[in-house]
């Protein structure tokens, strides 16, 4: 079994949202003296915590988060451009469906053009 895992929001004396991070460590960065107050969650496991994390990052748009390099591996967690079904991973282009319609449609319009 993993440990718990903390999502920390930082805030500064204004209460507006500096960064948030998934350690309770302080993060090494010039900004850390504006650090006025902090609020901590906790998680059972390190996939659910790293998804809140990504998701809150997106929705609040911390001052000092500037982008997210981590993708969490959760199955089945990404949307399909076309119809909005579940993608059953990340960088496919589309969800298997989709794909499948799509092939299908090209292999018959190269079937329709003349040689």
């Amino acid at each position: 079994m993993s440990s718990p895992r903390p999502v920390v929001w930082y805030y500064d004396r204004t209460m507006s949202l500096l960064f948030i991070g998934r350690s309770t460590n302080m993060p090494a960065a010039p900004w850390t003296a504006e650090i006025a107050a902090t609020k901590v969650k906790w998680f059972d496991a390190r996939p659910a915590a790293d998804a809140f994390w990504a998701r809150q990052i997106m929705e609040k748009a911390p001052k000092h988060n500037k982008q997210i390099r981590y993708h969490p591996p959760v199955h089945g967690s990404y949307p399909c451009p076309k119809c909005g079904n579940q993608k059953e991973r990340q960088h496919a282009p589309y969800c298997r469906a989709c794909t499948r319609e799509y092939t299908r449609q090209r292999y018959l319009k190269k079937l329709a053009a003349p040689a």
